[in-house]
This record gives structure tokens, sequence and C-alpha cells, in this order.
């Protein structure tokens, strides 16, 4: 077909020269150059009409233009019609050659829905009349009339197509609610958190029309004008050009002027549902249904399910376990499966862990710190109360899958079903380690955030920062601690200038998303009174470590000591206890110090070793040591 349109374009060309040599505005007399090519190439306009909705005399005004972007010699045709102020074909001109190919001539309301559609671009000069700005195919027709119906090569930059596979990682099928508004036409919209199958169910909606999905992260869009609008009709066009459902992944990384003209320059020129995710809510002011939906962590028997897919030939018990340690998201539990699958050929469980390690290292590794704890609980020196307090906050972990999804009271309690923890005291007491052995209690892998990478001075970014930790942790299912934590959850102030405005912002973003969480949190602190009461109010657990007495003292001094240190018989951690008024961090420090001294004198460790070390920690705390 092509070759034939280009024929019947070299003749309107022709005509129109002719026509222009007669009224004395053409070029002057000559042979003008025949057409050489010789393509044969595959009809697609007639799609083009009918899913788009033009008429023929648009398609054969369509056809001349892309014509004449594919062929030279149509190219010298017009050359000879062009003036030195204009480079290329003209409205005016491209109207006339429109007459001369179908006798018919065009209006000026053309122009305005074929670009509005994306199928040409014209140079909207202000200081030129609409006749004589220049106009062109667009990349899209240009490629219809050559090579067929395909995706367009600025649209395939930022989306592609996927077809969706009945069952494939996501073991929930969609509500009929949400099937039923995909097909009324209303904008579906999937919250949660990345990896949590909000794509994978929203896409599984369009196979029940037997139609591929058209995927674009709303990152990968353009962050100024005209692009940001042009590339928004290009994938209106596109999705109805070939039939394609529309995914716009993440749109709540636009701002809302942003997301108005996505409204304006896509959704309105789609009549087919268009699917969106977004990690929370956003606002539109589109007049179309919007119908959402929010995931939800999977329940145990579908994690299984998924596990006992992504896990080829893996041991029952191997599937039973994971699916009952690792809360995970289905987009987690693939990434972890692959990993593991790199590990070992054969799925254990040690090897899935390894796989869910190396997954979470990729999350959070910008922003956080994998902690390993190498103390043993037998290490951990605490009064009862305290140490009852850190078992029950174990057992919440351990126990919420019972509670909360086979006892039901998920249900009751709605939002605030993570495990929020404050562990607050003076330096030295063991909060850290305490979370260290709780993480390992659990088998879950614990992440320090790093504050320094998380807090910045731009608007917005600290919350984008925070939201990253949040997801990746969930998703993961490891834990996360925010040491120091009062610098970040401090109490929100009087709003006295801007910059007290966006901390309380900050404040306000991190009760909303501690509220959310449905993993584990742990915050440290050494001034509990200046954190937000707010925070305080959705705490699962708060341990209060105190400063040892005596006798803690004289065990953290006994526990610090490893077997393998070669010690005197005499070691009186009686006196040591009664002696100096330590922390356990500064104990630690202090046993340190006596086993440098020892090895430095080729001996054992001695009370002289162990008095001198607690003298010079206590002298490096800044405090006068007597006697």
């Amino acid at each position: 077909m092509l070759d034939i349109r280009i024929r019947w374009t070299e003749v309107a060309f022709k005509r129109l020269i002719s026509r222009a040599r007669a009224e004395g505005w053409g070029p002057p007399g000559s042979d003008a150059p025949a057409s050489e090519v010789e393509v044969d190439g595959a009809g697609a306009f007639e799609v083009l009409r009918q899913r788009l909705g033009l008429t023929e005399l648009d398609i054969d005004a369509l056809w001349l233009l892309a014509c004449y972007e594919l062929d030279t010699v149509l190219g010298l045709l017009a050359s000879s019609l062009r003036t030195s102020e204009v480079a290329d074909l003209t409205v005016s001109s491209w109207f006339r050659l429109v007459e001369c190919a179908t006798g018919r001539v065009p209006r000026m309301s053309m122009v305005e829905a074929l670009d509005e559609l994306g199928l040409i671009e014209t140079t909207w000069d202000p200081q030129l009349p609409a006749h004589r700005r220049c106009v062109r195919a667009s990349d899209q027709v240009v490629e219809l009339a050559r090579a067929g119906l395909t995706l367009d090569r600025e649209v395939s930059q930022i989306g592609r197509i996927s077809y969706p596979a009945p069952g494939a990682s996501q073991p929930r099928a969609a509500p009929a609610s949400l099937l039923q508004a995909y097909l009324d036409g209303a904008i579906v919209m999937a919250i949660g958190s990345t990896g949590s199958g909000r794509a994978t169910l929203l896409s599984r909606l369009a196979g029940h029309r037997s139609r591929a999905v058209l995927r674009v992260n709303a990152r990968d869009l353009p962050a100024v004008e005209p692009r940001f609008s042009k590339r928004c009709r290009a994938i209106a066009r596109d999705a109805r050009l070939l039939a394609l459902s529309i995914l716009i992944e993440d749109v709540d990384v636009l701002d809302a002027a942003a997301r108005r003209t996505l409204e304006q320059q896509l959704f309105a020129h789609v009549s087919d549902s268009v699917l969106v995710t977004s990690r929370e809510e956003v606002k539109w002011t589109t007049q179309r249904a919007v119908v959402t939906h929010r995931m939800t962590m999977p329940a145990a028997h579908e994690r299984a399910a998924l596990w006992r897919e992504v896990l080829n030939d893996a041991p029952a018990e191997v599937v039973d376990h994971v699916a009952k340690a690792y809360s995970l998201t289905p987009g987690t539990i693939v990434a972890a499966a692959k990993s593991a699958a790199a590990i070992a050929t054969s799925p254990t469980t040690e090897s899935v862990r390894q796989g869910l390690q190396a997954h979470l290292d990729d999350q959070l590794g910008s922003v956080a710190t994998r902690v390993a704890c190498t103390q043993k609980w037998s290490d951990l020196v605490l009064p009862p109360d305290q140490l009852e307090q850190v078992v029950e906050l174990v057992s919440r972990v351990r126990h919420r899958s019972t509670v909360l999804e086979q006892w039901g009271f998920a249900r009751k309690v709605g939002r605030g079903i993570g495990v929020a923890a404050l562990l607050s005291g003076p330096p030295g007491t063991g909060k850290t380690m305490v979370a260290g052995l709780v993480a390992r209690e659990l088998g879950l892998d614990l992440y320090q955030v790093d504050l320094s990478k998380v807090v910045s001075k731009y608007i917005g970014e600290t919350e984008k920062n925070l939201a990253i930790v949040f997801e990746a942790a969930e998703s993961g299912h490891a834990i996360i601690l925010f040491d120091e934590a009062d610098s970040l959850f401090a109490k929100r102030t009087a709003v006295s200038s801007s910059n007290d405005r966006y901390a309380n912002l900050e404040v306000n973003y991190l009760l909303q998303r501690i509220e959310q969480f449905s993993g584990v949190s742990l915050l440290t602190t050494n001034h509990e009174t200046a954190i937000d009461p707010a925070f305080q109010r959705r705490l699962a657990v708060h341990i209060r470590l105190p400063k040892p007495d005596e006798a803690q003292r004289s065990a953290l001094w006994r526990t610090m000591l490893p077997a393998d240190a070669p010690v005197e018989d005499d070691l009186d951690f009686e006196n040591l206890g009664r002696e100096f008024s330590m922390t356990g961090g500064h104990i630690k420090n202090a046993v340190l110090r006596a086993a440098y001294l020892a090895a430095h004198e080729r001996g054992p460790i001695s009370n002289a070793h162990l008095a001198r070390g607690a003298r010079a920690e206590i002298e490096a705390m800044g405090n006068v040591v007597c006697g």
C-alpha cells in the first residue's frame, strides 16, 4: 500500500506545482523528478481511522504527510514550493496538497483535532498566522505507514507492553467489584507499597478482556511542559490504536498540577478504564468514577501458594517454614526466590534467608545499614521487669499471624497492626543490643537507618527517603531501627517560621507512616521526653532501660569476658561492680582496654588491668577519678 500512496502523493504534488505555476506563485517550469521508492508497507491506517474515529479526509491528509516524510523525491518536489522564510510544509501548502489529491478543502478544525490526538506536529509560532505554521506527520504516523501497527518510539522509551499471565506472582484474584469498575470504564487505582502486587492485580483485569497492558511509570514522564502533555497524548493514542489497557504506576510522585494534566491529556482521550498504582491516596478532579483498592499483606496460606510457585521443586517443609516465618509482599517473594536460586540449586530455608537478605541489602543500602548481632541472651543483663517486656516484644511479633489473622483481631484494630517499640535510657544501657537480640531471635534482619542519608534540607526529600525505608522494610519483613530517634521524632513546635512548619510536616508524615506500617520498627533514645507524645501513644511496647545497679554491674563485668580470654583466677567482679558506677556500654569498653593492657604485658587479664581500664573509661567519660 505504501508504494501506491507514494505515487498518489507524487501526483498530488505535481498537480499542486502546476497549479502554482499557472497562478504565478510557483517555481519556473522544469521536469519534476520521478519517485524511486519501491516499498511494500503494511497499511494500518484503516485501524487508525476506526479506533480513533477519523474521517476519510483525515486519513488522506495523514497519508500525504507520511509519504512526504518517507520519500526523498517528494521532498524535492515540495522544495520548489518553499520560500526562504519557511523550510518545511506549511499548513496552507498541506491544505492545497490535500485539495489536489482529493478535491476537498480541509478546515482548521482538522489540524486541531489531529494535533490533539498526537498524529501531527505543528510549530505554534505566535508571531505567525495559523496557515503559515509548519506541519509534519508524527513519528507514529510515519511508522504506521512504513511498518504497520507498532508502539511509538517515544512511548516505547518510557513504557512497555506486558501480557498478564493468570496466576503468576499474585496469589489473590481481583475482587468482583474491581473487575466491574474496570469493565465500566472507571479509573481503577490500587494503593500499596512497592512489591505488594498492585500492578499484577490490575494487569489481570485487562486479561478479562484479552487485553495487553501498556505500563508506564510516572517517574519516567517528562518533568516539563509541553513534553509532558505531548507524551500523555501519545500514550492515549497508542493505547487506543493498539487496543491496550493503560497502567500508570506510582502516580503519587506527580504533584497536583501534573495529575491534572494527566487527567486532561490522557484520561480524557481514553474511553476505556485507566489503571493506576500509588503508594498513598491521591486526589483527582476528573468527573469519571474513581475506584480504589488498598493492597494488604497476603495471608500465610497465600504466601505458601506463591512460594510453592516460585520455588521450583522445593520440599514441603521449606515452603511451610518460609511462608510462616516471613510475612512478605508478592514482589519480595519473587525477588527473594530468584536470589535464592542463584545461591543454591536446591531451595533450602537458609538459601531463602540469604536470598531475602541480598534483596533487602539492595533495597535499603542507600539509606540504612544491616546490623549484625554477635551477642547472646546470656550476655544481656537487665532487671526482671525490663526482661519481661523484651519477652513481650518478641511474642508480639512472633504470634502476630495467630492473633491478627487466625483470631481475627486485624479486622477489629484496622490500622496500627505493626509493632513499634521504644527503647529509652542513658547511653550504654544496651538499647541497640536488645534490638539486635530481638531481631536474631525472630530470624529477621535488623537495618539501622542512617539519619544523615535520610534527613534532607530540601522540602519533601526527607519524606521520600523515609518512604523507601518503610516500604522496603514492610515488603521484606525486616526490622528497622531508628537510633537516637529523638532527632527525628521530636515534639512538634508552635509554627513561627517556615522551618517550623516543614519540620512539623515531617513529624506528621512519620506519625502517619508508623500507624500504617505493618512491620516492626524499633526506636532508641537517650531523651524520651523529647519524643512527640503522639508517637508514644502508638507504641506497642516502651522499655525503659535503667542504669545497672551494683549486682547487675558485677554480672556485666563477668559476662563481658570471653571464654577464650586468659584471666587470673581471683578476679573480683563484686568489687568492680561496687567501685565503678558504669553502664554496660562503658563496662564493655573498660574490659577491652584491660585486654589490650594485658596483651601488651604478655600476661593474663588481672584485677589491676580491669581497674585501670575502668578508670581510663571514666576519664574518657569526662569524670574525675579519685584515689
